[in-house]
Order: C-alpha cells, then sequence, then structure tokens
C-alpha cells in the first residue's frame, strides 16, 4: 500500500511517499470483495433482523384483522355457534377493540328482541279496541233500521276504515319484525323443500275455500344456508300475494329447483299481472299496483309483504325477480344460495327425483 502526501514546508513543497505492506494494518479490506467484507456482513444481518422483525410484526396485525373480518362476516351472516371477537383475538393491543366489539354485538341482538317483543305488545293493545269496536257495532246495526240508508252507510264507513287499522297495526308487526330478523337472526342448514310442503299444505283450507289449486313440482332435498323464520316470511308473503290475485278457477304453480350453486323458487299465478314499468317496484316499499275495484272501499293492502320478500332474500345473499306470464299472470323467482359443504348431496337429481302435488 502507498500513499503520496504533499507537506508545504518554507523551502518548498514537498511530496511524501509511504510504502508498506498491506497485510501489516489490522482490518485492511483491500483485495476483498466487498460483500465479504465483516461490516457489510454485520449490516446485513441487523438489516434482515430487522426486516424479519417488521414482517412478523405486519403479520401479526394482519392475521388479528383477518380474524376480526371473518367473524365480522360470520356474525352478519348469523352462523350459530360462533366466537366471540374476544375469543378469536390474538392481538393484545386490539384486546379492547374485541371487548368494545362484543358489546355492540351483544347490543344489536338485544335490540333485536326488544324490537320483537315490542311489535308483539303494540300489536296486542291495537288489536284489543279494534276488536271491541267490531263488537260494538254489531248491536248497533241491528238496531238500526232498514230503510235508514244513510246509517247503514255510515257503519260501513267505520267496518272499512276498522279493516284498515287492522292491516296498518299488521303491516307495523311484520316491518318491525322483519328488521328485528335482520338484527339478530341465526342461520343453519334449512331443508328447503320440506319447509315449501310444510308451508303450501299449511294453506290447503285456503286453497280449498277459495277454489284455488296449487300444482306443486319441486326437487327433493334442496338444502340452503339460511333462517328459517324468514325463509318461511318469504314463502308465505309471495304465496299470499299470488293466492289474492286469483279468482276460482285458478291454478298457482309452485317449483322449486336446484340451479348451479343456486335454489329456484317460482310462484306463479293467473292474475292480471303487472305492468312493464312497474315490474320492479312492486318490491318497494308501500308500492301496490293493485288495480282499483271501483268502489269506496278501502285497500287493507300497504306495499310491505313484496318489499320484506325482497329485504330477507337479499339479506340471506340470493336475488328475486318478477316477471309477467303469457297470457296472464306473474311469476315471482327467488335464488337463495345452495349449502356448500355437500353441495352435490343438498341438492339431489334434478333430472327424475321432482315430487308433484297439486
Amino acid at each position: 500500500m502507498t500513499s503520496v502526501t504533499p507537506v508545504q514546508t518554507p523551502a518548498g513543497c514537498w511530496a511524501v511517499v509511504t510504502s508498506l505492506a498491506a497485510t501489516s494494518v489490522p482490518g485492511l479490506s483491500l483485495g476483498v470483495p466487498y460483500y465479504a467484507t465483516s461490516e457489510v456482513r454485520l449490516a446485513g444481518v441487523i438489516y434482515l433482523a430487522m426486516a424479519l422483525l417488521t414482517f412478523t410484526t405486519f403479520w401479526s396485525i394482519w392475521r388479528g384483522l383477518s380474524q376480526f373480518g371473518e367473524q365480522a362476516r360470520a356474525i352478519r351472516s348469523q352462523d350459530i355457534d360462533l366466537p366471540s371477537f374476544g375469543a378469536r383475538n390474538t392481538v393484545p393491543e386490539l384486546a379492547e377493540v374485541a371487548e368494545e366489539f362484543d358489546r355492540l354485538v351483544d347490543t344489536l341482538r338485544s335490540s333485536a328482541r326488544d324490537l320483537r317483543q315490542t311489535a308483539e305488545d303494540n300489536a296486542h293493545a291495537f288489536k284489543t279496541p279494534i276488536a271491541i269496536i267490531r263488537q260494538s257495532l254489531e248491536p248497533v246495526v241491528r238496531a238500526i233500521p232498514p230503510e235508514h240508508q244513510r246509517a247503514h252507510r255510515a257503519i260501513g264507513l267505520i267496518e272499512t276504515s276498522l279493516d284498515k287499522l287492522d292491516g296498518l297495526v299488521a303491516s307495523s308487526r311484520q316491518l318491525d319484525e322483519a328488521t328485528a330478523d335482520l338484527l339478530g337472526t341465526d342461520r343453519s342448514d334449512l331443508d328447503l323443500s320440506n319447509l315449501l310442503q310444510r308451508v303450501v299444505g299449511a294453506h290447503a283450507e285456503l286453497f280449498r275455500t277459495r277454489g284455488i289449486t296449487a300444482q306443486v313440482v319441486l326437487d327433493r332435498a334442496i338444502v340452503v344456508r339460511a333462517n328459517q323464520d324468514m325463509v318461511e316470511t318469504v314463502i308465505e308473503n309471495v304465496l299470499e300475494n299470488a293466492i289474492s290475485f286469483s279468482q276460482q278457477g285458478d291454478d298457482i304453480g309452485i317449483a322449486l329447483r336446484g340451479r348451479g350453486d343456486l335454489a329456484e323458487l317460482t310462484i306463479s299465478d293467473n292474475g292480471p299481472g303487472v305492468p312493464s314499468a312497474n315490474l320492479t317496484r312492486i318490491f318497494d316499499r308501500y308500492f301496490s299496483s293493485r288495480p282499483s275495484t271501483g268502489t269506496e272501499e278501502v285497500s287493507i293492502h300497504f306495499g310491505v309483504g313484496l318489499w320484506i320478500v325482497r329485504r330477507n332474500v337479499e339479506a340471506m345473499g340470493g336475488s328475486v325477480v318478477a316477471e309477467n306470464r303469457e297470457p296472464r299472470g306473474l311469476s315471482i323467482r327467488i335464488y337463495l344460495p345452495l349449502k356448500r359443504p355437500g353441495r352435490g348431496d343438498a341438492r339431489g337429481d334434478s333430472g327424475g327425483d321432482g315430487v308433484r302435488r297439486s
């Protein structure tokens, strides 16, 4: 190793040349690749340790947040037997957040219970005076002479208003219960085929009274992941809507099929149908497309049933559509996701395993 050092002196400028063996200087790395020097290797170890620490911290936080997300999705889908946020949390810094989330879930579920109870109490409180008024009108009607048409007309208006008030109470209860279902209702594996048969069977007397025939075609063992009460409400609302538009001698078609990953439930009637511009609006709240009867009778239908149908179906990850039939009538198709585990077994054979009922 050679060095040249300039030196300024009164006698002039001098150059001091020093030469010595490189091996005589301790710690010198001349002629050694930089990546092989001890300093670079030490720095590499330090940087690697810092990167590993950063990755570990990031992975720990990501894992905790991911578990939070999975828990939130599971609670939204209302799966039963779920651990709490606190039980699944593995990040100490998120312990307080987990406790607050658990309190929030408990509050929502408690609110759902209170809402259901309040809806039932309010309906009972309103229906009692309505029933008393109806009973009190009966002797008044008998006491009015037949020639007093104006008095009988007034009694008719009172009875019609009571019908409307009764319908308002029922609709209000439906709205409250539907809201409670969305806030806190557990889901489980539901055999939609059996449920549909039970609901149709429960309406058998109504079919007979109205002179309507139900044509039922369904696949066996259609299993969905849903809440039974919500699905039962959907079926009842659509079925009762079809019945209300049917006349004596009409048929109501009810079909349940497995379509890929979805269960397809179709309920069709032979009513007047719906104007094309209103096909999507019939699922809006308070919208009704019932034709006027030309009388002064006040309708007791408030456009709540199909709105509840759409909200319940969409809350369970499904969809609902309506379409007019030819030459007349309306079909409402409901799609619900099939159960994921054992999906092939749940759906059964749609080629020749159907059941037909009339």
